[in-house]
């Protein structure tokens, strides 16, 4: 079964990276197993009709939604379809983890 670890220093830079965002609607973190490239990058910051905006943030993408759960499936499948295995988590339990086991 593939994994994806992190050390507590990159928990919490995710956790900070995420509080950055300030995003009021839906905000998903995908934890990937392979870090972007700048060309994946470029290709998800600049996809718009997936129905939210993806930001990159090292091993994490933000997936920001106002509110359409259909947008943050198709927003999912982008990255997903971009990066092979991810594990998805929202940001509020990133921060929580990030609370009691970050650096």
């Amino acid at each position: 079964m593939p994994t994806i670890v992190l050390t507590p220093a990159e928990l919490s830079e995710i956790a900070q990276h995420a509080a950055s965002l300030a995003h009021q609607g839906r905000h998903n973190v995908e934890l990937v197993q392979t870090a972007p490239t700048p060309e994946v990058v470029e290709l998800l910051e600049a996809d718009t009709h997936s129905g939210g905006t993806a930001r990159v943030g090292g091993w994490a993408i933000h997936l920001l939604v106002d509110s359409d759960d259909a947008g943050a499936a198709l927003l999912r499948k982008a990255v997903e379809r971009q990066l092979g295995v991810t594990t998805n988590r929202n940001a509020t339990v990133i921060s929580e983890l990030a609370a009691r086991w970050g650096a």
